[in-house]
């Protein structure tokens, strides 16, 4: 199963051929302001018709190869969850709003925010080469580490070949297999470099996974620690996300409030819930919630993380040539709603989970989304749109 959307990705970025960048001022959304002025019934009611036309957009993604759904809206301070569907195709187990699930490549922007927060500290420059702290790791077939930069890697502007491009080859045997192996991160790099470069530096973009999990590297590098201890420590605790875990190499999500989790290939569905996440590691090992997901989203939009400085950084776009998504920040980019109005998030996918959270810029709104399958006939991008528009509280064309 080949997956050519940027957002269904955490274990494959398969996007085709190299896209000619160019840098740009980002763009932000306009954030909604809440209705001022109206009287509490009024507001009431306004919140009751959003909240059921998010029910019925996320009922709507449900069908035979799609069991359950899960979405989040956060609104000036206000959660709200909706469920809908079956977490458990053996038992008919209801989703829940609040349940656990692998967030795929959202991780990769929990790992720009450590990047990020290093880089105003002066422990890293966004603008050094890869080889100042990896020294040696790569090199040859095309590559040279001295004209690669971190930036580069945060807005997929590096030409480094993906890791993952034959996830998906063999039988759902073979995939069951492959999916149960602990791989260190030196072991996918090296394999992402086996393959010619895409570009050279900087001349186009291409999101691949290689870029994610090499910052994971230097993360460790940096500070003498992994990833996912400061992740833990920069992120997870001082925003008091409970339910957002790096889970390393082991199989389970933890604890019980969690659905299953299925993954379809050649028209044959597996359960995937349990996996060793080290197949995705910094570009996409991460378990968390709808609300913790909204939690985070909103502090790295609003500034909270960093300097205004580098919160600039983060948004300066680079033009991606993708209608739906014309600019990348650094862990972040840009996206076009059917309405043509521009928020900001990230998607992601891993066996057995794709997901997605859509933001206004200030991180006022933020809505995410889940369902608990990863199969080809769910389209890319756009697939939870319906859902993120009515979080948004945004009608559609």
């Amino acid at each position: 199963m080949y997956v050519k959307k940027i957002g269904l990705i955490s274990c494959v970025a398969l996007l085709a051929g190299a896209m000619a960048m160019q840098t740009a001022d980002s763009v932000s959304a306009s954030s909604n302001k809440a209705g001022g002025g109206q009287s509490p019934a009024a507001n009431s009611k306004q919140k009751e018709q959003k909240n059921l036309k998010v029910q019925k957009e996320l009922d709507k993604l449900l069908r035979p190869d799609v069991p359950g759904a899960i979405a989040y809206v956060y609104d000036h301070g206000k959660y709200q969850g909706y469920a809908s569907g079956v977490a458990d195709l053996a038992t008919g187990r209801k989703m829940q709003a609040d349940y656990r699930y692998r967030i795929g490549s959202l991780t990769k922007t929990f790992i720009a925010a450590v990047v990020l927060q290093l880089a105003g500290e002066n422990k890293l420059g966004l603008d050094d080469p890869v080889e100042k702290w990896v020294p040696g790791l790569v090199k040859g077939n095309g590559y040279d580490g001295k004209k690669i930069t971190i930036r580069q890697l945060l807005n997929h502007t590096s030409g480094l070949a993906d890791y993952s491009m034959d996830l998906f080859d063999g039988t759902g045997a073979d995939i069951m297999k492959r999916i149960q192996v602990t791989y260190p991160p030196e072991q996918l790099v090296k394999k992402g470099l086996k393959q010619k470069p895409l570009f050279a530096p900087g001349k186009g973009l291409m999101y691949t996974n290689t870029n994610y999990v090499l910052l994971g590297i230097i993360i460790e590098k940096v500070t003498g620690s992994t990833y996912a201890q400061q992740i833990e420590k920069r992120i997870i605790e001082p925003l008091k996300l409970n339910n957002t875990f790096c889970p390393g190499t082991n199989l389970v999500v933890p604890g019980a409030n969690h659905s299953r989790a299925y993954f379809y290939h050649n028209n044959e569905r597996f359960d995937v819930t349990d996996l060793n996440p080290s197949i995705a590691g910094a570009s996409g090992e991460m378990i968390s919630t709808g609300r913790d997901l909204s939690t985070f989203f909103s502090a790295l939009l609003g500034g909270k993380l960093f300097k205004p400085e580098i919160t600039k950084e983060m948004f300066k776009g680079v033009k991606s040539g993708y209608d739906e998504a014309p600019y990348f920040g650094l862990g972040i980019y840009q996206i076009k709603l059917p309405n043509g109005k521009l928020v900001w998030g990230h998607s992601g996918g891993i066996f057995g989970s794709v997901n997605g959270v859509r933001a206004s810029s200030d991180g006022k709104r933020v809505v995410v989304a889940n369902m608990n399958v990863y199969t080809d006939s769910t389209g890319g991008e756009e697939y939870f749109n319906g859902v993120y528009m009515a979080g948004l509280g945004m009608s559609k064309k």
